[in-house]
Order: C-alpha cells, then sequence, then structure tokens
C-alpha cells in the first residue's frame, strides 16, 4: 500500500514584495511537478529534483535562474540531494555558469565517487557530465536584482 505524499517547496531565501505572485505560481508548479513524477510512478527522489528544477528555472526565484547575486554581481550555486533509501547523496557548491544545479548534484549522487565537489572541481565536473551552461555568465534576470539583496 502506497502512503499519501506531501511535496513542499520554496522559492528561496529574500523579500517577496514584488513577485509574490510570480513566486508563489512558480511554487504551485513545482509541487505539481513532483506530484506528477509520484502519480507516474517515480521516486521521491525524482520528485523532489522535479521540483527543483521548477524552481531553478523560474527568475522570481531564488534558485537557478533567479538567484541573488553576490556582492561582485557573479552568481554561484549549491545543490544537493540525499536519497535516505539508498543513504546515497550528491552535492555541489559555488558553482558557476551551469544551469539546473540540482541535476549536477543527481550526476554527482549518481556517479557514486563524490559527495561533494566545490568551485573548479564542481565545475569539471559538470564539464566532464555534459551539463548544460547557463545562457549567460551575466547578471540573472531582473527579479534576483530587484531584492536589493547579495550574498557573499
Amino acid at each position: 500500500m502506497t502512503s499519501p505524499a506531501t511535496i513542499v517547496v520554496h522559492g528561496g531565501a529574500g523579500r517577496w514584495t514584488e513577485h509574490r505572485e510570480r513566486g508563489r505560481d512558480a511554487c504551485l508548479r513545482a509541487a505539481r511537478a513532483g506530484q506528477s513524477v509520484l502519480r507516474d510512478g517515480g521516486t521521491a527522489v525524482d520528485a523532489a529534483i522535479a521540483a527543483v528544477v521548477v524552481l531553478e528555472d523560474d527568475p522570481a526565484c531564488n534558485a537557478g535562474t533567479g538567484a541573488v547575486l553576490r556582492s561582485d554581481g557573479s552568481v554561484e550555486h549549491d545543490a544537493s540531494v540525499m536519497d535516505g533509501l539508498t543513504r546515497t547523496s550528491g552535492a555541489l557548491g559555488s558553482l558557476r555558469g551551469y544551469k539546473n544545479p540540482i541535476l549536477i548534484a543527481e550526476q554527482v549522487r549518481s556517479d557514486g565517487r563524490f559527495h561533494l565537489l566545490v568551485g573548479d572541481g564542481a565545475a569539471s565536473f559538470a564539464k566532464d557530465h555534459e551539463a548544460v551552461r547557463a545562457e549567460s555568465s551575466g547578471p540573472t534576470p531582473a527579479p534576483a536584482v530587484d531584492r536589493g539583496e547579495t550574498v557573499g
């Protein structure tokens, strides 16, 4: 018997004054993406990744394309995936220039040789695994910039 699943997502830390509706819509789409994976027989890990991809692809969220800029104007991403069933994990930190860091973290987990790759090591792994490069290495879309926040 399968127990009912609950999917909880959030669009990232920060102020949600100007883009509240867009952020809420992204969160609903992310939760629905995860629900769809579960409904089709996917795993909880697959569902979580599907939900995060939606958040990373929406500039209204503080993830992926909407990540808050660092104080130097650049963007670095962190992502991690953990599977409680198999007790495997994969993570990356300070990754620049790649789309959907959650997919790369999943590749790290699936590869099995590493648990955490940071900076140049994460970028090298992403390149070796033909991860999709971000469209622009320049500033992220306006919602991230409009938050008036920086990190690092």
